[in-house]
């Protein structure tokens, strides 16, 4: 499995061959890759040269209090301590790649520089994790939840760490806030646009299917027709009362308007409501009985 994994990788063949050696797990198999072949960021100093200001550096002990973002100099050494850490990964990145003959231990303390400036990296992003959180509390963007705020301002205070220029003397959060700033207004800008360009008007005849109330209504219709074909024609076996009654039950003929109710037909005919419903049920079977034949 290790094997399929990491010729899939674009380490050169000799190094490749390095380190299945090294028995070199799937993620240092990436981590390796992506050190041989990615920008190393790091502000290079005479310094570096310097074994005194090494070793301080190197054996500097930055005690940060919690819920507290770090001093000014505190981030002066971890940041002078982080860009050693790349000078040394790079200078031993240049010595595998261009020698002809290349060790295991390069390998070796290539990977476990890099770890070390990882974690040191990653100490820095998380300890000023608060001027991501109390900037995301005091921002007033219409439509952008809190979540995403905190997502892009730690994007953002990753990359302006691996970036930042201790030796300039300004604050790092300085730096940081106006980056997390602009990246939040990036976000507002996005989802504004986002949200502008997909806006849909509510219609509530878009949210209705009338195809099933338009079949029903045609069908209603067609009957009407029918059936005032059948009254007002001469071939019906429909007494006069019956088709009388049926004309202003279904406002047929002379009658067009609202149709009358039952009792309204058994007042002006002069005849009980029941009785009207009789003489409606018999015509209607009598005008079923014709449309079958």
């Amino acid at each position: 499995m290790l094997l399929e994994v990491s010729k899939k990788s674009l380490l050169p063949e000799r190094v490749f061959k390095i380190a299945i050696n090294l028995n070199l797990s799937p993620v240092e198999f990436r981590r390796l890759e992506h050190v041989l072949n990615a920008e190393i960021k790091y502000q290079k100093s005479d310094l570096f040269s310097n074994s005194l200001w090494v070793r301080n550096i190197m054996e500097a002990q930055v005690n940060i209090e919690p819920g507290r973002p770090p001093s000014h100099s505190q981030h002066e050494i971890m940041f002078a301590k982080l860009h050693y850490l790349r000078h040394i990964i790079a200078n031993i990145r240049d010595k595998i790649l261009n020698s002809n003959k290349i060790r295991q231990k390069w390998i070796k303390a290539l990977l476990f520089w890099d770890k070390q400036q990882l974690e040191l990296r990653d100490h820095i992003t998380t300890s000023n994790m608060g001027l991501v959180l109390n900037m995301a509390q005091h921002c007033k963007y219409a439509n952008v939840e809190y979540g995403e705020l905190i997502s892009e301002g730690s994007m953002a205070l990753l990359r302006v760490t691996e970036c930042y220029d201790y030796r300039l003397g300004f604050q790092f959060s300085t730096y940081a806030c106006r980056a997390i700033g602009k990246s939040f207004s990036r976000l507002a800008k996005k989802i504004y646009r986002y949200n502008h360009i997909s806006q849909l008007h509510f219609d509530p005849t878009l949210e209705v299917d009338t195809t099933c109330q338009q079949l029903r209504q045609q069908r209603l219709s067609d009957s009407i027709l029918q059936l005032r074909h059948y009254i007002l024609g001469q071939r019906t076996e429909l007494s006069e009362i019956e088709k009388e009654i049926l004309r202003l039950r279904f406002s047929v003929g002379q009658y067009k308007g609202t149709p009358m109710t039952l009792k309204d037909i058994g007042s002006t005919l002069g005849l009980s409501k029941e009785r009207i419903r009789q003489i409606q049920n018999q015509a209607v079977l009598k005008l079923g009985k014709i449309v079958r034949e």
